[in-house]
C-alpha cells in the first residue's frame, strides 16, 4: 500500500501565500490579514471535526480563488497596481537602453580589433 504524503499546514499556507504574493494587487498587510482569516477559519473547521487538510481546503475555497481575490483587491489598490506596472516599464526601458549601448560598444570594439583601427595605430606607414 502506498504511503500518502503527510499534509503540513504551514507548508500549504506558505505556498498559498507565495501564489497570492505574485500579484501586485496585494500588499504585505493585505496578505497578513487574509492569512489571519484563513488560519481562523481553519481552526474553526478543525474544532468541528475536520482534518487539517480538509479544513485548509474548505477555508481556502470559502476565502475565494486567487483570481477572484486578485480582481477584488486590484479594484481597491489600483494605484499600487499601476505603480508596479510603471516601475516595470521604466526598468524595461532602462534595460533595453543599457543592452543597446552594450551591443554598440561591443560592435565598436570588435570592429576596431578586427581591422586594427584602434586609436594610436598608424596605418599610413
Amino acid at each position: 500500500m502506498e504511503n500518502p504524503t503527510q499534509f503540513v499546514l504551514n507548508d500549504a499556507l506558505s505556498q498559498w501565500r507565495e501564489t497570492m504574493a505574485a500579484s501586485p494587487a496585494f500588499a504585505t498587510a493585505d496578505l497578513d490579514e487574509l492569512e489571519g482569516h484563513l488560519r481562523d477559519s481553519i481552526q474553526s473547521l478543525q474544532n468541528r471535526g475536520l482534518s487539517t487538510q480538509e479544513a485548509f481546503w474548505v477555508a481556502r475555497s470559502r476565502l475565494g480563488s486567487s483570481d477572484l481575490l486578485d480582481r477584488e483587491f486590484g479594484k481597491v489598490s489600483t494605484n499600487l497596481v499601476w505603480l508596479n506596472r510603471v516601475l516595470w516599464m521604466v526598468a524595461g526601458f532602462i534595460g533595453i537602453g543599457l543592452a543597446s549601448e552594450l551591443a554598440a560598444t561591443l560592435a565598436m570594439l570588435l570592429t576596431y580589433g578586427v581591422y586594427g583601427l584602434l586609436p594610436g595605430n598608424n596605418l599610413e606607414a
